[in-house]
């Protein structure tokens, strides 16, 4: 669809890019809360992830890599080290 120059401005400030985390594991649910280390590592993976893109662990990628056209975009743990996970824009 083609929106009139002032629309498409106005949608371009108004965008939110989210920064998204996604972890394979166990998690509890409490309460509607949800707990544990897979938890706990799907929000440490969203702190590396891009604005806009989509940071997933090691194992996640292990069991998707071959269902979901993934891109490795220069994966790193927080501490600088490689590692297997990958890095893609939404």
């Amino acid at each position: 669809m083609h929106w009139p120059k002032p629309t498409q401005r106005f949608l371009r400030a108004r965008q939110i890019n989210f920064r998204i985390g996604v972890h394979v594991g166990d998690v509890m649910v409490r309460a509607g809360d949800l707990f544990g280390d897979g938890v706990n590592i799907a929000a440490r993976l969203q702190t590396l992830a891009k604005a806009g893109g989509l940071c997933v662990s090691g194992v996640t990628y292990d069991q998707v890599r071959k269902i979901l056209p993934l891109e490795l975009h220069g994966p790193r743990c927080a501490d600088g080290q490689e590692h297997r996970g990958a890095h893609t824009r939404l």
